[in-house]
């Protein structure tokens, strides 16, 4: 048996809210196969259903804790958010994460060893080294897709989006209907993706060569790692909490994620939120629009510098 760590006991009193409290947890809060034979796999078609409500209470047996006025919700089973349904003040703890169910950038280094070698050198000698982090939560995506449901992260990937609308998901007719600096971030992105590809298939991984060819899939991975991690350390690590990742970008954002010394995350209320409101976090700049399309494939209606040839394409 073992106890969430006491550090975190400690930052949530410091709030002054109703903070959560310390629970025991089975070793299983590593997360664990579902069952002993895979017998399902991950259904990446644009149309298909996500799972959200079986990955939040996969998530909490993962050792997740959310406050009481956390929720997901969704207006049409395709988009969803996190909200709070009661008042929550600045500082409130909104969720917490144990380490042991991060996927980290470079846990995965570790994890694979010299499997990653040669893609990585292939990736470095295509200008991409700061990236490095990024591409090894791609290959980690697309290991855990291929164990199907002998995956722990198994309702995690069943819950994430099919459907993108950025700059890799964008072909050369989208391109051109867009002004021509968001259009020339957008390639830009669709360029990333392709040396991501390249350095993939010129290097040895325990990968199996049926994923490796299939190009639908490993964008997929790619639009995964990309729209839901968050920077811990510029260029050196990368992390993407689930259930944390479910805060979408707002122009005024009212939350933030930490991690701390142990790895494990943490967000809370950085202003008063009222019930009903969405919990919030910040993707980038919200002055600037362009590299929020081109990465994530929305425009902020919010923002007072939207781009208006865009939005009209968009809307």
């Amino acid at each position: 048996m073992m106890k969430l760590p006491t550090v975190m006991a400690g930052i949530l009193l410091a709030t002054m809210a109703s903070g959560f409290q310390p629970t025991s947890l089975p070793a299983a809060s590593r997360v664990q196969p579902l069952s002993s034979m895979a017998t399902a796999t991950i259904n990446i078609q644009e149309n298909a259903q996500r799972d959200v409500f079986s990955m939040e209470e996969w998530a909490k047996n993962c050792g997740v804790q959310t406050a009481e006025g956390f929720q997901l919700t969704s207006q049409d089973g395709v988009d969803y958010s996190a909200v709070a349904n009661q008042n929550m003040p600045a500082g409130s703890p909104v969720l917490f994460a144990p380490a042991q169910m991060i996927l980290s950038s470079s846990a995965i280094q570790d994890e694979m060893g010299g499997n990653l070698e040669a893609s990585e050198n292939a990736l470095a000698n295509l200008g991409e080294t700061n990236r490095l982090p990024l591409f090894r939560l791609m290959v980690k995506i697309l290991a855990e897709y291929e164990n199907g449901d002998q995956s722990p992260y198994f309702p995690w990937l069943n819950a994430l989006p099919r459907l993108f609308y950025n700059g890799v998901a964008m072909t050369d007719a989208c391109f051109e209907c867009l002004p021509p600096y968001v259009s020339w971030l957008s390639q830009k992105e669709r360029n990333n993706y392709a040396k991501f590809l390249n350095a993939l298939r010129k290097g040895y991984s325990t990968l199996s060569q049926q994923t490796l060819d299939n190009d639908n899939l490993i964008r997929w991975a790619y639009n995964i790692a990309l729209t839901r991690h968050h920077v811990v350390v510029p260029a050196k690590e990368k992390k993407i909490t689930p259930l944390a990742d479910m805060l979408n970008h707002g122009t005024n954002p009212n939350c933030e994620i930490t991690y701390d010394p142990q790895g494990n995350c943490m967000v809370t209320t950085t202003t008063d939120v009222a019930a009903g409101s969405p919990l919030t976090i910040s993707l980038g700049d919200p002055s600037n629009p362009s590299p929020l399309f081109a990465t994530y494939g929305f425009l902020d209606t919010d923002c007072p510098t939207v781009f208006c040839k865009a939005c009209e394409y968009y809307i």
